[in-house]
């Protein structure tokens, strides 16, 4: 069996992680989702990353303030998110999770989780470790890249 080139080794591996990435989307979409991407990453913003105003979220998205306020207030009137005058700037408004919301994400967690236990069942313990190893390594290669491209998560 003849080498095969790193640059086609590499072309593979973008192909295989392109399809994954549309079976992934496609099962995402199938799923009853009733909020748009956008506003999923908010809400995990909010919950995970203590990102709690409209233009951390818009900094960190890289999109304008009107543009996160529309997601926002999308999610303020469907209940998802509280908003909350800032003690200190008036002008400002802190978001939380509402009770809600807190239990959309745990729920859309646990389904996330239960596919990818799924998706990953072929796999040995052994490989799985593997896998995990390899992905880190891979994420710490990007992680190295932002930084040098000023790129943040």
């Amino acid at each position: 069996m003849p080498r095969l080139s790193r640059k086609h080794i590499i072309s593979e591996y973008f192909e295989v992680m392109n399809s994954m990435r549309r079976l992934f989307m496609n099962m995402e979409h199938c799923s009853e989702r009733t909020f748009t991407r956008a506003q999923m990453g908010v809400v995990m913003m909010v919950a995970h990353r203590s990102i709690n105003t409209v233009k951390g979220i818009a900094k960190h998205l890289g999109i304008t303030p009107s543009a996160a306020t529309q997601i926002v207030n999308g999610l303020v009137e469907a209940k998802m998110l509280n908003k909350t005058p800032d003690e200190n700037d008036r002008r400002q408004v802190n978001l939380t999770l509402s009770s809600k919301g807190r239990a959309f994400l745990e729920s859309s967690e646990k389904a996330m989780h239960d596919r990818f236990t799924k998706m990953l069942e072929p796999l040995t313990n052994e490989e799985l470790n593997e896998l995990t190893r390899i992905q880190k390594k891979i994420a710490d290669s990007f992680r190295s890249l932002s930084e040098h491209y000023s790129i943040s998560e």
